[in-house]
């Protein structure tokens, strides 16, 4: 993935042409081999510290940050009350990082560095939440994808506005087609809707692809508004880019990015797939994707492709820390599987109908089990909610990252 093909230098373009022709198991095997060339990819690790007052009532808070900002940026912004201010410590060695981030966590409320995988394990120890930068999203193909209608009032009010628009689906294998939802769809799409976090899939990777697969249009009046590129492995239907007509946000609002899903499940379902993956979403729950993704019965994956983690550390549950976790339900990774943090910032102990609600509505299948953290404590008649653990903040003097994970190790493995 780069920023933009346009910006790629010369030696990038080369190899994304030649890839562009490799064999099909190339794949397998490049996605094997390419988490043990990360490390050398980034030897020095840039360092900063971001200062400001934090939301709702302008406490001081202090972040350090290891690595690139911009790939973090979106982890704080519901921290800060407006832009902090940001001191560069400059850049250190990679297998220092681990040594020098907890010298200077002493005096930050909250640290968080981004690295690859195999990095992580060699120079990090077990204090750290490992939060995936992406997760997966998989939805088992239902017999009648209409049927979906009936899992929400949301999805049934979807489908109406894909019936009152008159969009139907059209399937493309032509050069001249994907030429067209690359340059004036999928890439114009992205740039508006992420902005400077936009990270764009080179043409050469996402059109080896297409010639896998295929392109499925959206269509209304007999022009296409939408599309999506698909690929087609075993029994599974991958959902890869998406894009509307020059990126404009009116085809979504007439229904495109659910006629997109329904016409791909369908699509899937003549194809005699039986899953369909979705593709990624940022690891919150709270993550504007994750939850419409939610809505459609998908369950959360560890994405296999997915090879950095941002590691989270906290020295103690202060105002600074308790307004990121509220703000930042964090889905992480431990040994059983992917579970998330959910914090509850109450003046008096917390009822079971407001434990009940949150897990409702934050829920996911997928995930091994929701820890609900009051920071006032339960009422004592509280019972934890189906695959849903209850934490009191209140019995741990030191409530950090170790406290969480000790918790969640000594739970036994749901099944």
């Amino acid at each position: 993935m780069i920023q933009s093909d346009q910006r790629s230098s010369w030696w990038k373009e080369l190899a994304w042409r030649l890839y562009h022709y490799l064999p099909g198991p190339v794949d397998d095997v490049l996605k094997w081999r390419f988490p043990y060339v990360l490390p050398f990819k980034s030897l020095r690790i840039p360092i900063a510290i971001l200062r400001g007052p934090t939301r709702p009532d302008g406490h001081p808070g202090t972040v350090i940050v290891a690595g690139s900002l911009h790939e973090v940026d979106y982890l704080l912004w519901g921290l800060f009350e407006d832009q902090p201010k940001r001191e560069s410590i400059g850049k250190v060695p990679l297998w220092t990082l681990a040594s020098t981030l907890k010298r200077l966590r002493i005096s930050a409320d909250l640290t968080i560095a981004r690295l690859d995988q195999l990095s992580a394990r060699l120079f990090f120890g077990a204090d750290y939440l490992l939060v995936p930068e992406w997760i997966g999203s998989r939805l088992v193909v239902p017999e009648d994808p209409l049927k979906l209608a009936k899992r929400s009032h949301s999805l049934e009010e979807d489908f109406r506005i894909v019936r009152r628009n008159g969009l139907t689906p059209e399937v493309t294998h032509a050069e001249k087609d994907f030429d067209l939802f690359y340059h004036t769809m999928y890439v114009p799409f992205v740039l508006k809707r992420h902005g400077q976090q936009a990270v764009v899939h080179d043409i050469y990777r996402i059109r080896r692809i297409f010639y896998r697969g295929g392109l499925l249009w959206v269509m209304r009046s007999g022009q296409p508004i939408a599309g999506v590129i698909f690929q087609k492995k075993n029994h599974i239907l991958h959902f890869w880019v998406l894009g509307t007509v020059n990126g404009e946000w009116a085809p979504v609002k007439a229904g495109a990015i659910a006629a997109l899903y329904l016409f791909i499940i369908k699509h899937a379902h003549g194809l005699g797939c039986k899953l369909i993956d979705f593709g990624g979403c940022h690891p919150l729950l709270n993550d504007g994707l994750l939850r419409y993704k939610r809505k459609w019965g998908m369950s959360l994956i560890t994405k296999h492709d997915n090879y950095y983690d941002f590691l989270v550390y906290w020295n103690r549950s202060n105002k600074s820390v308790i307004s990121f976790l509220s703000n930042t339900p964090l889905i992480f990774r431990n040994h059983h599987g992917l579970s998330a943090i959910y914090i509850i910032n109450h003046d008096e102990p917390v009822m079971q109908s407001e434990a009940i609600e949150i897990h409702r509505s934050m829920w996911i299948p997928g995930l091994h089990r929701l820890y609900i953290v009051s920071t006032s404590g339960w009422q004592p008649d509280v019972s934890n909610p189906p695959q849903t653990h209850l934490v009191d903040a209140t019995t741990s003097s030191n409530f950090d990252p170790s406290t969480l994970l000790t918790i969640c190790n000594q739970l036994p493995r749901l099944e």
